[in-house]
C-alpha cells in the first residue's frame, strides 16, 4: 500500500499522540513501533474499522510498549474492552485542557442549515438497514434469548410490569394474526 517513510512516521507520531491524548505511556520509539506491525504481517491491514487490524494492550492495561502490545483484528480489543468507572475517570483526566467544543452551542439558524442540508439526501443500502434495526430493536439470537429468560426466573416484577408485558404481549399476538 504505502511504503514512503514520510507516511509511516506520520502513523507513528499520530498513534503516539492518540495514547498521549489518552493518557496512557508510550514505551516505543519509530524502529520497534515499526518491526511490531512488520513482525505481524498486518500492516497494511491497519485501522479502526471492522476486519481491520489494531494494536492492543491486553485488558487495556499498562503502557503501549513491546511488551505489553499485539496486534489483533479490531472487533477482538473492542470485545476486550472493558468500561470500568476507572476507565472512566481515566478518560476524563486525559481531555481535560481539551476546551474546544466543551459548552459549544449552535443556534437556531446554524442547526436549521445542517437540517436543511441533510433533507432530501438519499441513504446507502447499509444505513437504511441500520435505521430499521434501530427502529426495531436488535435482532436477538434464540440463546440470547434463552438466556436473558433464564436471568429473569425467580424475580419478582411489579403488578404495572406484569400489565405492561401483558399488554405487549396480547398486541404482538394481534399483529400476529392479523398478518
Amino acid at each position: 500500500m504505502h511504503n514512503d517513510y514520510k507516511f509511516k512516521r506520520k502513523k507513528y507520531f499520530s498513534h503516539r499522540a492518540n495514547a498521549k491524548g489518552r493518557g496512557i505511556p508510550w514505551c516505543f520509539n519509530y524502529v520497534t513501533w515499526i518491526k511490531i506491525w512488520y513482525g505481524s504481517g498486518h500492516w497494511c491491514d491497519r485501522g479502526p474499522y471492522k476486519g481491520q487490524y489494531v494494536m492492543s494492550r491486553p485488558g487495556d492495561r499498562g503502557p503501549y510498549a513491546p511488551w505489553n502490545v499485539r496486534i489483533v483484528e479490531q472487533e477482538i480489543n473492542h470485545m476486550e474492552f472493558k468500561d470500568t468507572p476507572e476507565t472512566r475517570m481515566k478518560r476524563s483526566k486525559a481531555k481535560i485542557g481539551n476546551k474546544w467544543n466543551v459548552g459549544r452551542k449552535i443556534g437556531p439558524a446554524h442547526a436549521k442549515k445542517i437540517s436543511d442540508a441533510i433533507k432530501g439526501r438519499p441513504f446507502s443500502k447499509e444505513h437504511k438497514l441500520r435505521l430499521s434495526i434501530a427502529a426495531t430493536g436488535r435482532k436477538l439470537t434464540e440463546l440470547t434469548k434463552r438466556k436473558m429468560s433464564l436471568s429473569r426466573m425467580g424475580k419478582k416484577m411489579s403488578t404495572e410490569t406484569k400489565r405492561k408485558l401483558r399488554e405487549g404481549y396480547d398486541k404482538w399476538l394481534m399483529e400476529k394474526r392479523n398478518a
